[in-house]
């Protein structure tokens, strides 16, 4: 027998890596290793997408201050809802490994990517300045921008990637000292106040620094500064970086501008927000696709919800329906994920609200009836668009307001209660009452909403949008006031009226770290109908903040509410701030669903919506951190009782009459 025989007897191959199971998962390869952990591409062992799985390494799984970054980068991300950010969809423990697991983003690393066309580089920066300002405005600080933390998809969508390092801007003046002279990021990427560890001065001024690093990069093909060592960081403090154009001839010298403007050395020379670098770059970009709207009029037309819309739209806008993504065709529910509000996805995909206006000087704007407010607040955002060929000031302010309702986040107090959501709400009561349900009661409320979202905006200024009267708006009168207040006794009478069989209930569910965790709910029916004169326009919102009945958490944590017209409905739905979620129940629901139409002939056929089975699914909350359940446009087959008892066993509770 040979050497090379008695070896291959002696060491066998070793078993392949992958896959392999991890706990609720089991991991198909490594999508990347750096400097605090690895990244895996993975799928839960219950099934659905794949995801992306993140451990620290495990040299470091004893090592406090890693454990601690780690779990403040789960943190980070579990703040965010915009389709340049992944989303966290688990989080939780297994043989002493931490981990979270994030939506899988197929694509490619910007830095393995050869970018040659300026415009491209441009609305790759636009789109990162986007996603990092939606990150700025929940308080975090990327501190790591470089072209290897952004993923390019193969739809050229731009995803920014590891907040690993990421600095929560309200994070105390003592907390932040711990890192005091230390730099903490990518050097080549870092500006004069991250690169010399002032963490004091380290803020969303050092993201856009960084941004213009990568924008300079994309220009020229290198960094600012090349150097290494003690001189990399002498050139980073003193010397100004050469223009775009003196290294590579026939660099506009605009975008030159927008890149030199960001490498301010100074944090206060710099663009002031993500929001003004976004606006410099939108400039730049070719005037076909920021070119001003040619429609001199906006019209409207309504339409059942869940409607689909046609092949040829033909100078038509369908916003917040149509049941597709493309050009003329707006509907945020067959998104998939890619945004949770309908004014959100206006302001993501302008190109598909302007392709409307194309060869037409009059456009209809389609809506479905009984808009909500996200729907007018769509609306007046594309309004902007077909008309005057940019968005309305401070549209991205309005934008976060709409993800926030669209969340279920109750939106007025005790001590704030003139709220845009309760003007809306109000308005839309009073003009049920006054005018027939004719497409002139929906354009009047569409038109109204405008109105009021106009006198918010510009009486809000930098301040918040809560802080506004809405009510102090022309569109409102005094007896609108009376409403809102009337309202609140109606959700009393409704609690105690033996047909909405208002009970409570403890249930066991899921958290987002793993495990589960108890929340009480609150189970009721036709409070909300259509028509009722005892409608509780805010039921949702009272009974979040009902101290009263629910005294430990301020308020019912789960609400499912179920509607019996125009269509059987129901929503289910956690409070924003819960440890819990509804992992999972959507798809059960679906299930029933599915098995409940069987020789109905309301079987769901066409094509299935993004990540879903079916033509019109139970929306399973994957645009609102799974808070969220809702029914099929259509209305549901299953039976109040049927989506009761789903809950009841997802949940592992039990149901008690409300005292």
């Amino acid at each position: 027998m040979t050497s090379d025989d008695q070896r291959t007897i002696t060491q066998p191959p070793r078993a392949p890596e992958f896959p392999r199971i991890f706990g609720r998962y089991e991991l198909l390869g490594r999508i990347g290793k750096g400097g605090m952990g690895c990244v895996y591409r993975a799928r839960s062992l219950t099934g659905g997408p794949e995801v992306a799985l993140k451990t620290p390494l495990p040299e470091l799984m004893d090592h406090a201050p890693a454990r601690e970054r780690f779990y403040r980068e789960y943190q980070a991300l579990a703040r965010f809802r915009h389709p340049g950010l992944a989303p966290v969809l688990d989080f939780g423990q297994h043989d002493g490994a931490y981990y979270f697991a994030m939506a899988y983003i197929d694509g490619t690393p910007l830095d393995k990517l050869c970018v040659t066309d300026q415009l491209a580089a441009a609305r790759i920066a636009l789109a990162i300045a986007d996603a990092i300002g939606h990150a700025h405005d929940a308080g975090i600080v990327h501190r790591d921008l470089k072209p290897a933390n952004v993923i390019v998809r193969p739809d050229a969508r731009v995803v920014v990637v590891d907040f690993g390092i990421a600095l929560l801007t309200d994070t105390p003046t003592q907390e932040r000292m711990t890192e005091a002279g230390v730099p903490i990021g990518t050097y080549r990427y870092m500006p004069p106040e991250q690169i010399t560890g002032d963490i004091l001065a380290t803020g969303p001024h050092s993201d856009i620094y960084s941004l213009g690093v990568v924008l300079y990069w994309m220009l020229t093909g290198r960094v600012p500064f090349t150097a290494s060592g003690n001189e990399l960081v002498f050139q980073v403090l003193t010397e100004p970086p050469t223009p775009p154009e003196a290294i590579v001839p026939g660099v506009d010298p605009r975008l030159s501008r927008v890149a030199l403007r960001a490498l301010e050395k100074r944090p206060a020379d710099r663009f002031p927000s993500m929001a003004a670098f976004a606006t410099a770059l939108a400039e730049v970009i070719e005037p076909s696709s920021v070119a001003p709207g040619t429609v001199r009029t906006v019209r409207y037309e309504f339409v059942p919800a869940g409607t689909t819309a046609p092949t040829e739209v033909n100078g038509r806008l369908y916003l917040d329906v149509g049941n597709d993504l493309r050009p003329g065709v707006v509907d945020h529910h067959h998104g998939g994920g890619l945004a949770a509000s309908a004014a959100r996805l206006v302001t993501l995909r302008p190109e598909l609200v302007r392709a409307a206006a194309d060869g037409t000087d009059a456009v209809a704007v389609v809506l479905h009836e009984y808009p909500d407010l996200d729907c007018a607040a769509a609306s007046y955002l594309a309004s902007g668009l077909l008309t005057r060929g940019e968005l309305p000031a401070r549209a991205g302010k309005l934008v976060e307001y709409l993800d926030r309702v669209d969340s279920g986040a109750p939106m007025f107090t005790l001590r704030r209660p003139y709220t845009l959501y309760a003007a809306y709400m109000v308005l839309a009561r009073r003009l049920m009452n006054e005018l027939p349900d004719t497409s002139a009661r929906w354009e009047s409320l569409v038109r109204g909403g405008h109105r009021l979202i106009e006198h918010v905006l510009a009486s809000a200024g930098d301040g918040p949008l809560d802080a506004v009267n809405a009510f102090d708006c022309p569109v409102m009168t005094r007896a609108d006031r009376a409403e809102l207040l009337d309202d609140g006794e109606r959700y009393r009478r409704k609690l105690a009226a033996p047909a909405t069989q208002a009970r409570r209930a403890v249930l066991d569910l899921p958290t987002p770290w793993g495990g589960r965790a108890k929340a009480e709910a609150l189970i009721v029916r036709d409070v909300q109908t259509e028509g009722d004169p005892e409608r509780c326009s805010f039921f949702k919102d009272w009974a979040r903040t009902d101290a009263v009945r629910c005294p430990a958490t301020g308020g019912f944590e789960v609400l499912c509410v179920w509607t019996s017209r125009p269509r059987p409905r129901c929503i289910i739905s956690v409070r924003p701030d819960s440890d819990t979620r509804l992992i999972g129940l959507g798809a059960i629901l679906d299930a029933a669903e599915t098995a409940a139409r069987i020789g109905t002939g309301r079987e769901r056929v066409g094509p299935p919506r993004p990540g879903y089975s079916n033509s019109d699914p139970w929306y399973d909350g994957r645009a609102h951190h799974d808070t969220i359940i809702d029914a099929p446009h259509d209305g549901t087959a299953l039976s109040a009782e049927d989506v009761e008892r789903l809950l009841l066993q997802f949940g592992s509770g039990t149901m008690a009459p409300l005292a």
